[in-house]
């Protein structure tokens, strides 16, 4: 739980090569120069260079204000002096005092390449990092690579527990499962050399199977027994004063650190930038919210085949309308601002990554017609709104809805592709719909399937499907108006063919005398009947 963040101004050249689930990283020396260079395959997507006086409050939080282990986290120990970012500890008043910034709000990446270049200050008692952060991972979750790791890029030491001098070397440090009993932790021990002197450059390379750390151009770890992390995870900088619960820093000098103009104990930052891969599109809508308008685009990117468009907190525009035909890969929900909507006449030609919703906090709708082009999965997460099509869906290839989130079809149009709901709950939106699936429905166990009915009118929520219906999991019915009485009965399921049966069902309740009877949805009907009969 110990956290320290480097940062290096060197331009590497970063080759990468995916070989099976093995990632080998090989950079090529330059000179430190003021710009941010893509390594190849990758591009620039955010960064702060520091060349201000003042920290950028659109990238950076104040963090953690308020007294924390040894020491009280201030805005005052965080300073620019135009070219680096500098925390400083300090004592006043026999009261220790530090810092943390972090992109919590502001930005936050799920893979890709974060690299810093940073000048240690440390002394005994007080430790240094550059690390991020997920946001479940405080609370343990079934799946540890759902709710993300603390990742410790670097964590910097005067000294260790047994006040032996490490000044010229980080650990990388990677924490899971909370941070209670049931926490795990892997880590790379002691690296590096000849670190205390200068700046050097840390960098931390994430794929969906693979991590990779590097300290100047070298790989230093691959990331031990830790699982990956597929949540979203913001960026650190930070010291921190204690040798109260841990002595593993040394101790506290007992005349401090000196006074804030005086303190040498400090962690001058030179840059923090982030890259992605060049297939992983950013959506700004900065400048309107048209799909061609490469100005919406992070770095002017237009999106291609092999796309993976993704909205982040970067998106302040999160209305997209597709003004030609598109074809994508992939759609990708991180944590945004406001819902995303993606709306227009063109038609949107979606691959085999399909829509990924699973770190989403926001609901996504599409009003534009979609395209199937391969067997893909739409993942809707416990966090993320619902999932909302509003439009027709085509192509022949098999749709999985996965995720524990909503799917809402709120469409008259036809849903021509074959469709799976694995989990989470399938609906219709708030008007009474027919809709027609062309090649097949099946429900799974862990699914529920939410209809309306309306007793006043004697209508209903129906489901035609050319093909097999496999009606298995929950059942939810509501009523919209008017009162039930004995002998109504409701077509929920006109199918070529029936299998299975729902194991739970959530229906309306009835006057005294009359029940449902839930026999004949083998055949798709759901009516009732007096008690008295049953």
């Amino acid at each position: 739980m110990s956290r320290m963040r480097p940062f290096n101004k060197l331009l590497p050249r970063l080759f990468v090569q995916h070989a099976l689930a093995l990632v080998t990283f090989l950079y090529s020396a330059a000179a430190p120069v003021c710009q941010a260079a893509a390594p190849p395959g990758y591009y620039l997507v955010w960064s702060d260079e520091f060349n201000s006086t003042n920290l950028d409050r659109s990238k950076w939080d104040y963090w953690l204000l308020g007294p924390r282990r040894n020491a009280v986290n201030v805005t005052d120990a965080i300073s620019l002096d135009g070219s680096n970012l500098v925390i400083t500890t300090y004592t006043s008043n026999k009261v220790h005092y530090t810092g943390f910034v972090a992109t919590d709000e502001t930005f936050r990446s799920r893979y890709g390449y974060w690299e810093s270049r940073i000048r240690w200050g440390d002394t005994n008692g007080m430790w240094s990092a550059f690390w991020l952060q997920s946001p479940e991972m405080v609370a343990r979750t079934p799946d540890p690579q759902l709710s993300g790791s603390e990742i410790d890029i670097a964590e910097h030491r005067y000294l260790d527990k047994d006040a032996k001098n490490i000044a010229n070397q980080i650990q990388v440090n990677l924490h899971w499962n909370g941070y209670g009993r049931a926490s795990r932790s892997a880590g790379s021990g002691n690296k590096g050399t000849n670190l205390a002197d200068g700046f050097h450059t840390y960098g931390f390379l994430s794929t969906s199977n693979s991590y990779v750390f590097l300290i100047d151009e070298n790989k230093i770890y691959g990331g031990g027994s830790a699982p990956i992390s597929h949540s979203t995870e913001w960026a650190i900088l930070s010291s921190e004063v204690d040798d109260t619960s841990t002595t593993w820093a040394g101790h506290i000098p007992t005349e401090g650190y000196g006074n804030l103009d005086e303190s040498t104990t400090r962690m001058t930052v030179d840059y923090v930038r982030y890259y992605a891969p060049s297939n992983i599109l950013f959506w700004t809508g900065a400048a309107s919210g048209n799909w061609s308008d490469t100005n919406n685009w992070i770095a002017g990117k237009q999106p291609l085949a092999d796309s993976e468009l993704t909205f982040t907190y970067l998106s302040t525009n999160a209305n997209t309308v597709l003004d030609k035909n598109c074809a994508i890969n992939k759609i990708v929900l991180l944590q945004t601002k406001q819902d995303v909507s993606l709306s227009g006449r063109g038609t949107l030609r979606l691959g085999s990554g399909g829509i990924d919703m699973q770190t989403a906090n926001r609901a996504l709708s599409i009003d534009a017609p979609i395209e199937i082009t391969a067997p893909q999965s739409w993942f809707v997460g416990p966090k993320a709104g619902a999932l909302k099509i509003t439009s027709a869906v085509s192509g022949a290839e098999t749709l999985t809805k996965t995720g524990p989130g909503p799917l809402i079809l709120d469409t008259g149009e036809h849903f021509n592709p074959p469709l799976r709901i694995d989990a989470g709950a399938l609906s219709f939106g708030e008007a009474i719909r027919t809709l027609n699936f062309a090649h097949g429905l099946a429900l799974s166990s862990n699914s529920t399937m939410v209809l309306k009915v309306d007793a006043a009118r004697h209508a209903n929520d129906q489901l035609r499907i050319a093909g097999a219906a496999a009606l298995t999991g929950n059942l939810s019915v509501s009523n919209v108006a008017g009162d039930f009485k004995e002998g109504d009965s409701f077509r929920l399921f006109e199918a070529t063919e029936y299998s299975g049966a729902f194991e739970h069902f959530t229906l309306p309740t009835l006057p005294t005398g009359l029940e449902w009877n839930t026999q004949r949805l083998t055949n798709g009907i759901l009516s009732i009947t007096s008690s008295r009969q049953q």
